[in-house]
């Protein structure tokens, strides 16, 4: 008995576990059917609520940015995002000011940051990546260059608007560049034409001092640059006093032929016509003081007049002014100096100024500004950064109009010639032959640029330093 029960109670306990495994696999089933189904429901509410809130970006203009809703219903502001650069960016104002955008209109979103070539994405409420409504305007980027930062320009104290403007930038140097700066390069920030520049002076991998000229400044405003650097392949500076500058001469060759010389009764004049200038510009010199004497003769000037065939005291001019005459009280020890201007028919001076006189291998700075309601000079040595002389003229009723002193020129009163002559390999040898009063200076390098008053100032942006 017991042989034959024992079949049977194995083949009812297979039959229990097989219908035990088919109840679980059919509950199993209906959950992830079940599952799957409300899967599919979200996915399909998913896409329905981006159609219905789907948007287009309308404009793009300085800082706005324009958002319609394509979809059927209404957009709340607090759920669209932007990034600029891929920084988040939160408006400072809406316009109209509005909670929601309701379907077929358009809100305006200031994000107080010039959106001009810049990357900039819209995202709604599902996310950066799903959003239908995404915009993107290609990053402008000078080819070759991995980094670049910004320099602001700052003109707000200055009502005029400015065009080729030369401003002076002191530029730390970055890890990233050429030790010797060669690799820096200047643009807009909406083009990658690059700038006219030139390295006026630079310490290896410490800083450099770098003129650029802007081709348009707005007027009580600011506006950005960029500086590119990070070429690792070799390059070559691109620094351009010629390009920058409305004249330059860094006196690298003998150019001494490209100037005019004409004598009247022992007063020697050269003169330079290749430019001619109409508007408020400055002067500035850099050399070596290697002669002064004073006795019984006359003066040098440098500086602008109107006329280059007849004796410059007589026209219309405006100069820097050294005196050589005991008599005027010039001596052998101290360079005397003032500013000398002449405007019809009447002469204005400055008082003389006096300081030793510096050593022969002494960097001196000669600047000379000429505008509207002031004209000044400034003496300054750089080798001990010292502060020898300075002066001005502020009444504008003494000054001549920029387009009655158009001809560069000085003038040295010389029995003996005078002197003018490139001194290789970098300098012009210039002044005073006369044992009876005179001197002569050793020029590295002199230019001139546009003037205004008050000056832009430049200010590199260190922080805002990215990569491609």
């Amino acid at each position: 008995m017991s042989k034959g029960i024992a079949p049977l109670i194995g083949t009812l306990l297979i039959i229990l576990v097989i219908v035990s495994i088919t109840i679980t696999v059919f509950y199993w089933s209906q959950n992830v059917s079940e599952t799957f189904k409300e899967v599919s429901e979200k996915q399909t509410e998913s896409k329905i609520k981006k159609t219905n809130t789907a948007f287009s970006i309308v404009n793009i203009a300085g800082t706005e940015i324009g958002i319609k809703n394509n979809g059927k219903v209404s957009i709340d502001v607090n759920d669209i995002n932007f990034y600029v650069n891929r920084i988040k960016r939160n408006p400072v104002s809406i316009s109209p000011p509005v909670s929601t955008i309701d379907p077929g209109d358009t809100v305006i979103f200031d994000l107080d940051v010039d959106l001009t070539s810049k990357e900039v994405k819209v995202a709604g409420p599902y996310g950066i990546s799903e959003t239908v409504g995404e915009y993107h305007v290609p990053l402008i980027w000078l080819n070759g260059f991995n980094y670049r930062m910004k320099i602001l320009i700052n003109n707000t104290d200055n009502p005029n608007s400015l065009a080729d403007y030369q401003v002076k930038i002191n530029l730390n140097w970055d890890p990233d560049m050429q030790p010797d700066f060669s690799d820096i390069r200047f643009t807009e920030t909406t083009d990658t034409t690059t700038l006219s520049y030139w390295i006026e002076d630079f310490t290896p991998s410490t800083s450099a001092t770098v003129w650029v000229k802007i081709p348009s400044i707005p007027a009580s405003s600011t506006k950005d640059i960029y500086v590119y650097f990070g070429n690792q392949t070799p390059v070559t500076s691109g620094s351009d006093g010629d390009g920058t500058f409305q004249y330059f001469d860094h006196w690298t060759s003998d150019n001494t032929g490209d100037w005019h010389h004409w004598d009247k009764n022992n007063h020697h004049y050269w003169y330079y016509d290749a430019n001619t200038y109409d508007t408020y510009r400055e002067f500035q010199m850099f050399s070596k003081l290697i002669n002064w004497n004073a006795d019984n003769w006359d003066h040098t000037v440098i500086g602008w007049v109107n006329e280059t065939d007849n004796q410059f005291y007589s026209k219309d001019h405006v100069t820097i002014y050294w005196e050589h005459r005991k008599s005027n009280g010039a001596d052998d020890s101290h360079v005397w100096v003032k500013l000398h201007i002449f405007k019809r028919d009447t002469s204005y001076t400055t008082t003389l100024k006096s300081f030793n006189v510096p050593h022969q291998t002494d960097i001196i700075r000669t600047t000379l500004k000429y505008y509207s309601d002031k004209v000044e000079y400034e003496m300054y040595d750089i080798t001990t950064d010292t502060l020898l002389a300075s002066d001005s003229i502020t009444d504008f009723s003494q000054i001549p109009d920029p387009t009655d002193v158009s001809y560069f020129f000085f003038q040295a009163f010389d029995f003996f010639g005078g002197i003018f002559k490139w001194k290789s390999p970098t300098e012009l040898d210039w002044g005073n032959k006369n044992s009876n009063g005179g001197m002569e200076w050793n020029t590295d390098y002199w230019f001139i640029k546009e003037y205004t008053s008050p000056e832009p100032t430049t200010k590199p942006d260190y922080s805002s330093k990215e990569s491609q």
